[in-house]
């Protein structure tokens, strides 16, 4: 069956807003859009809630328009948008989230840019947050060390929900490295993306999973992914490590032969030895996330494992 927009929600305690969600989709983007053809794709991450039985009912109620994708246990929002991926047929392939937050109207927007104006992706990039100012400080601070560290194209703000073409689609199905983003796939792969900014909404239904820890994980996985900075690093903290060394080996040289004394400095010396130690385990710790995320890879488990699929 042609389709010409996917759009693929991965799905963790989300029951709340499941039913509103599709029913925006239809109202604000389907019956606007008469002379094209959809199919909404849910991807259950392991949802310990009712979410799956939600899906299921929608489905029933939707003959023709939903999907579920069920996965035998929570893999991860990134591995969950790629289970769907691989299992959407559109032209165009949207992906968003399932709280809500990002205003479905978009999707009218984000379908023009594309299919009148010929863009690959299109990004809805967040402009501002209706979030405690917690959240939007370290969203913030998350996105601007990515942007800093690896993405010079990343916004600000950040973003979850964008479009992309069927082209674009496919290569990140072929793409088979385990620590990378679907996000971070499309500025690796050079498709300079049309940016529409919004506000993002207050989440009105559930509470986010998706914490600081989560953010850190992410951010140390893709950093590591696509960025020589942290070895780079090593290297200068080893050069002026050394450099340091040698000036204070000069120092202690000058004073036992022009000043005839012994150098004595048992609590510098003490403090160099804590110093060094502490550098010489966090630079092997670094190395050891290079090495895990290689062996992670070499490994080639699965990225997810569907338990069913429900068309």
């Amino acid at each position: 069956m042609n389709v010409d927009v996917s759009i693929v929600v991965p799905v963790y305690y989300n029951e709340g807003s499941l039913e509103p969600l599709v029913s925006a989709i239809k109202n604000e983007v389907i019956s606007k859009n008469a002379g094209r053809s959809f199919e909404i794709v849910f991807v259950d991450d392991g949802s310990g809630d009712n979410s799956f039985l939600k899906l299921m009912e929608l489905r029933e109620q939707n003959q023709g328009l939903i999907k579920v994708v069920k996965l035998s246990r929570n893999f991860g929002q990134v591995n969950a948008i790629r289970a769907g991926l691989h299992h959407s047929k559109g032209k165009a392939t949207v992906i968003m989230s399932a709280d809500l937050q990002d205003p479905p109207g978009l999707i009218n927007d984000m379908i023009h840019h594309h299919f009148n104006e010929g863009h690959a992706v299109v990004i809805c990039a967040r402009e501002s947050r209706e979030e405690s100012q917690y959240r939007v400080l370290t969203s913030r601070f998350y996105f601007w060390l990515l942007k800093k560290l690896a993405f010079k194209d990343m916004p600000p703000g950040g973003f979850d929900y964008y479009l992309i073409n069927d082209k674009v689609r496919d290569l990140i199905n072929k793409y088979e490295d385990r620590g990378t983003g679907i996000k971070t796939l499309i500025f690796y792969a050079g498709f300079k993306p049309k940016f529409i900014y919004y506000t993002r909404l207050k989440r009105r239904h559930g509470k986010s999973t998706y914490n600081f820890s989560k953010k850190f994980n992410q951010m140390v996985r893709l950093v590591m992914s696509y960025s020589f900075l942290p070895i780079r690093i090593i290297s200068l903290i080893g050069a002026i490590t050394a450099l340091v060394g040698f000036v204070w080996a000069a120092i202690s040289l000058y004073y036992i032969i022009f000043v005839g004394m012994a150098y004595r400095g048992t609590r510098v010396i003490f403090v160099l030895i804590l110093t060094l130690s502490g550098l010489q385990i966090l630079m092997t710790g670094i190395l050891g996330e290079y090495l895990w995320r290689a062996f992670d890879q070499i490994r080639n488990r699965p990225k997810y494992i569907i338990d069913e699929i429900y068309e």
